[in-house]
C-alpha cells in the first residue's frame, strides 16, 4: 500500500461507489438564510503527498466545492491486515481538525489525540489503477469503494483489468473526476493564493 502513496503526482479520485449528502439540512438553511437547493458536491478530488515512510504517511485531501479548493492535511498509519485478500490498509486521521473540547479539556494530552475516521484497504492496483474498499470508522455504514488513478492517467483510458475489477466489486460509479479538473484545480488554487496573500 506504501508504493501507492508514494508519487509526487497526484493520486485523482475518479470513481467511487456511494454518494456522500451534501445538502444542508432544513434548520441550517433557515439559520444562514440559504437556498434550499444549495449544493455542496465535491469534484475533483485528489490525495497529494506531504511526505511517507514505511509507517505512515502525510497527504493533502484536496477537493473543490463550488469551484473553491477545500483542503485537509490527513495522517495515514499503515497496517497489514489479509482480510478479503487486502494488499495492505491505511488508517486515516484528519489533523486538520480542531479539538472539541474546552480548553481545559485540550490540554490533557488524551483529549487533544486525534482518532481515525476512516480505514482505506488496498484491494486492486496495477500501473497508475488503485481500488480501495472504504470504511467509515465514525459512521454506522457500508464498506465503499474507490477507484484512484495516478497523475497523467486520469486523461486516457482505464486499464482493462482495473475496470473489471472495480465492476465486480463495486458495481455503482459516482464520477468524481471531470475533463476539465486540471484546469479547475489551478484556477481554486489561484484564488486561494490570492486570499491568503490578503490575509
Amino acid at each position: 500500500v506504501c508504493q501507492v502513496f508514494n508519487t509526487s503526482e497526484r493520486l485523482w479520485l475518479y470513481w467511487e461507489n456511494f454518494t456522500k449528502d451534501n445538502k444542508l439540512s432544513d434548520e441550517e438553511t433557515a439559520k444562514y438564510n440559504l437556498p434550499s437547493d444549495l449544493d455542496f458536491s465535491e469534484s475533483c478530488t485528489f490525495i497529494k503527498k506531504i511526505n511517507i515512510s514505511s509507517r505512515d504517511f502525510h497527504f493533502w485531501w484536496r477537493t473543490l466545492i463550488r469551484g473553491d479548493m477545500v483542503q485537509s492535511h490527513y495522517y495515514g498509519e499503515f497496517f497489514m491486515e489479509r482480510e478479503n485478500g487486502a494488499l495492505g490498509s491505511m488508517n486515516v486521521t484528519d489533523l486538520s481538525e480542531p479539538p472539541n473540547d474546552s480548553l481545559e479539556e485540550a490540554s490533557s494530552a488524551q483529549a487533544t489525540e486525534a482518532k481515525p475516521f476512516e480505514t482505506m484497504q488496498l484491494m486492486f492496483t496495477e500501473g497508475p489503477c488503485s481500488v480501495f474498499f472504504v470504511k467509515s470508522l465514525t459512521e454506522d455504514s457500508e464498506t465503499g469503494c474507490q477507484l484512484y488513478l495516478r497523475g497523467g492517467a486520469v486523461s486516457k483510458r482505464l486499464a482493462q483489468n482495473c475496470t473489471e475489477y472495480y465492476k465486480k466489486h463495486c458495481v455503482k460509479q459516482t464520477v468524481i473526476h471531470k475533463a476539465t479538473c486540471r484546469s479547475d484545480v489551478k484556477e481554486a488554487q489561484r484564488e486561494l493564493k490570492k486570499i491568503l496573500q490578503n490575509l
